[in-house]
């Protein structure tokens, strides 16, 4: 049967009874679901009242992680900034550096073994290097900074070590231990 239909019938007072029936009964289905979801409803939107203690512990809990993550994000904007000026620091240094070597680890090390050998107590075949490293220096301004190479020697006839270092700008080379 056509709802419809069946309904302008019964507004009008034309409606048979098995019309009169079907209206009065879908009317009763609609105002029951109609109640069934008011009550879904009322009971999702139940509002909990909070005492005003559990209010003041929220806003503290609440303040001090606020304070927290203002503390982490200064903590790691700060050591950003620091990483960001090292790196400029150190990377313009090392640059100047690069720039003004103008010997390279072969040759220093030529100059350090020759440096030793000038000694008359130490042959060049009784000397075996045992460590070579290259280190930065900073003197003076940014653009002033150079390389120095360190070598490691050992005597073989006293056992002794014998470290020499050596400027990668200018080639001069001098003893670590001057006892040597």
């Amino acid at each position: 049967m056509n709802f419809e239909q069946a309904y302008k019938n019964y507004k009008n007072g034309t409606a048979t009874d098995e019309e009169k029936t079907f209206v009065e009964g879908e009317i009763e289905k609609a105002r029951r679901l109609t109640e069934l979801i008011d009550r879904q409803d009322a009971d999702k939107c139940e509002i909990v009242r909070a005492d005003e203690d559990e209010i003041k512990r929220a806003k503290r809990q609440y303040t001090s992680q606020s304070y927290i993550r203002i503390a982490a994000v200064s903590t790691i904007v700060l050591m950003l900034l620091v990483l960001i000026i090292c790196a400029a620091v150190f990377g313009t240094a090392a640059g100047a550096a690069n720039k003004r070597q103008k010997y390279s680890m072969a040759e220093a090390e030529a100059i350090a073994v020759s440096y030793v050998t000038s000694n008359p107590n130490i042959s060049r075949d009784n000397l075996v290097l045992t460590e070579k490293e290259r280190e930065f220096k900073i003197e003076g301004n940014l653009t002033g900074s150079y390389y120095f190479y360190t070598f490691e020697f050992e005597n073989l006839v006293t056992g002794d070590d014998i470290e020499v270092h050596v400027n990668s700008h200018t080639g001069t080379a001098s003893y670590t231990n001057p006892q040597t």
